[in-house]
């Protein structure tokens, strides 16, 4: 799955056919500035992940996969997955610990 740089602070999906995994987040251009005039900082992008048939109705139904502070981002699925869906959700997380809001959700078949 690659992602595009957001437009308003949060991953964007820019290839939902790609395998399964492939993160691209990159550090976002700022939605707003800080207080003092400058723009947040990103530390990277938590990836969310939720293997199953029907993509999770909220973001309590996903299982934390990694926090990617490099691109790209390859998850390794076992035997016994392939086949099965994977919905990806990810959010951006700041140098300070402060999280963004979640991106839509994006599907992709798990290979084998």
């Amino acid at each position: 799955m690659n992602l595009s740089p957001p437009t308003a602070g949060r991953p964007a999906n820019a290839g939902q056919n790609s395998p399964p995994g492939q993160c691209d987040p990159s550090e976002p251009e700022p939605s707003h500035a800080h207080a003092q005039g400058q723009a947040p900082r990103v530390m990277g992008a938590e990836l969310w992940v939720k293997i199953g048939d029907a993509p999770p109705a909220d973001p309590s139904e996903l299982s934390f996969l990694a926090l990617d502070t490099n691109t790209p981002y390859l998850a390794e699925y076992s035997g016994v997955q392939a086949g099965k869906k994977a919905h990806y959700m990810l959010r951006w997380v700041s140098t300070r610990g402060d999280k963004g809001p979640w991106s839509e959700t994006v599907s992709a078949t798990i290979g084998g």
